[in-house]
């Protein structure tokens, strides 16, 4: 029942269209003209595969918070995550999801980081996409990662409070806008 509740959850979120993010296109800095950036909301980055039978696949991916696991055995000062991708199959005729992982017998990708508080890193609560970017949060450092050929790379940090003081954000899950809101 666990894992069809699950799988269930996952496809619902890769089915809804939903962004990491405010669905802005523009943002007005009161110092100079307006600056244009344009938004790229192609959500999921990959394109849905159908077939004949009406069985639809999705390309998936997930991410590990370890917590307090995260340091790693054999590097000093190296926060560990692991990464796995995999294809979603739902076939409504049977009304069965399937998951195939790219590499069944492994663990994933082992993603790695220096940056940390306390001790604790690469705890990564959340993964989205913005802007056709896969992105990671990490809940003990508030640094929002880009996953970039199965490699962290920093790209913001989110400041708690009022933004005053160099302390991350607790951040465990990304605020989605629906697209036509």
């Amino acid at each position: 029942m666990s894992i069809q509740l699950t799988n269930l959850l996952i496809l619902a979120s890769i089915t809804t269209n939903i962004v990491f993010g405010a669905p802005a296109t523009s943002v007005s800095d009161s110092n100079h003209n307006l600056i244009t950036e344009l938004i790229d909301t192609k959500y999921p980055i990959t394109k849905p595969i159908k077939f004949l039978d009406g069985s639809v696949k999705y390309r998936i991916a997930i991410i590990a918070d370890l917590d307090r696991n995260s340091v790693s055995p054999d590097e000093p000062d190296t926060w560990i995550s692991y990464f796995k991708e995999g294809h979603l199959t739902y076939k409504p005729s049977d009304e069965k999801i399937s998951i195939e992982w790219d590499d069944f017998e492994s663990n994933g990708d082992r993603l790695k980081t220096n940056l940390s508080v306390n001790g604790r890193g690469a705890e990564l609560s959340e993964l989205v996409t913005y802007n056709s970017k896969l992105i990671t949060l990490d809940d003990k450092t508030g640094y929002l990662y880009l996953i970039q050929n199965k490699i962290l790379e920093p790209w913001v940090k989110v400041l708690a409070g009022n933004g005053q003081k160099d302390e991350g954000n607790n951040i465990h899950f990304a605020l989605r806008y629906p697209l036509n809101a």
